[in-house]
């Protein structure tokens, strides 16, 4: 029993490391850095998704080509309309609706995950 939780315990290692290896994580940006992120970054991109905010940023997921981008947004620098509580738990879906980064980050109608098998 106890070297099946170290195997656990290496499986969830492993994961963990790998995740972070295909991840890109942005440091906070203001409104202009968001903007240039995404000049720099578009034709790389396939979408990006709102993951909410909290007291401080706004959380967005980006789909790259062969990684996932992670981008925060200082609160004060950027206006979201639909604003809804930042997703802080690996489930699925992983962002509430996408959105264009094109024209600051506004939501994207009718592109919310089905969540019909929640």
């Amino acid at each position: 029993m106890f070297n099946n939780r170290i195997q656990s315990l290496r499986i969830v290692m492993l994961l963990a490391v790998l995740l972070s290896l295909s991840a890109c994580s942005t440091a906070p940006m203001n409104r202009q850095e968001a903007a240039d992120w995404y000049t720099k970054n578009a034709s790389e991109l396939t979408w990006v998704g709102y993951q909410g905010t909290d007291e401080d940023y706004h959380y967005f997921v980006g789909r790259m080509k062969d990684k996932w981008a992670f981008i925060r947004i200082r609160k004060g620098d950027l206006t979201v309309e639909d604003q809804r509580k930042f997703i802080s738990t690996f489930r699925y879906p992983i962002y509430y609706y996408q959105v264009d980064p094109s024209r600051d980050y506004v939501k994207i109608e009718g592109t919310e995950p089905d969540q019909s098998d929640d």
